[in-house]
């Protein structure tokens, strides 16, 4: 019988001031979905539709996955027998950086942009809520909240690829409104990625939001990085999760 790894966490955070802000809950509360047809999901104010709201992910596949982040590269393993299991809001991962916990936040997220780096010895078992999906679906849903991530260019500020997404999706929120449900500092706000200190992963979620994206993928930290992004990374996650996404974030021990 193979090994099943179930990922979910209840655990209580304390945010940032600016996300119990009743204004900021406002515009948060309504972009949550509301149902349409057909299994699809829509959103008033992004004026689309889109895939359903992810309640529960299980992956199993098996191949070397050559992992990388603005922080570490490392060789990880995924093995058939493991069967990863993710629900809607924070899954914490904790394990050694080649212990297969980067290596499935990796695949689900950045499989399609970077083939090269998955080696899959057979194609990949993933159904949500119950269904078969296929990778590019998956792909489609999710982001992968590194630097490396194609949707976040080194050279245009927050605010600019913020706005580019608003206009690309038809989304009914303003750039302000954006950084005010990510609670992202105004002066950091005109900065590129690499210019925002800690609240990289807030500017990170901000854009993946703008860009629909339903399941955030981290990459591996270690316990000491962790701790150093802590309140900004606890925020972004609370804040997501409020969002009803999917959170996977692979920690080391």
């Amino acid at each position: 019988m193979g090994v099943i790894i179930s990922f979910k966490t209840n655990a209580a955070f304390s945010p940032d001031p600016g996300i119990t802000d009743p204004k900021v809950q406002e515009i948060r509360t309504s972009c949550i979905s509301w149902s349409g047809t057909n299994n699809r999901v829509g959103c008033k104010n992004c004026r689309s539709d889109r895939l359903m709201k992810f309640e529960e992910i299980t992956v199993k596949g098996s191949g070397f996955i050559h992992c990388q982040s603005n922080f570490y590269s490392s060789q990880d393993i995924l093995q058939y027998e493991t069967e990863y299991r993710f629900f809607k809001g924070i899954n914490i991962l904790h394990g050694e950086i080649d212990s297969g916990i980067w290596g499935i936040s990796y695949l689900l997220s950045m499989y399609t942009y970077r083939k090269k780096d998955c080696m899959l010895l057979e194609t990949p078992d993933i159904h949500a809520n119950g269904k078969k999906f296929l990778m590019k679906d998956i792909q489609n849903a999710s982001c992968y909240m590194d630097s490396c991530y194609p949707l976040f260019s080194h050279n245009k500020t927050i605010e600019k690829l913020i706005a580019k997404s608003i206009r690309r999706n038809n989304i009914m929120y303003s750039t302000e409104e954006i950084r005010n449900i990510f609670c992202i500092d105004k002066n950091r706000f005109g900065r590129p990625l690499d210019g925002v200190g800690n609240e990289r992963f807030k500017a990170m979620a901000a854009i993946g939001f703008c860009n629909r994206k339903e399941i955030f993928c981290f990459p591996w930290l270690s316990k000491t990085r962790f701790e150093y992004y802590h309140l900004s990374m606890l925020d972004t996650m609370q804040i997501l999760k409020e969002l009803e996404k999917v959170i996977i974030v692979p920690i080391g021990n």
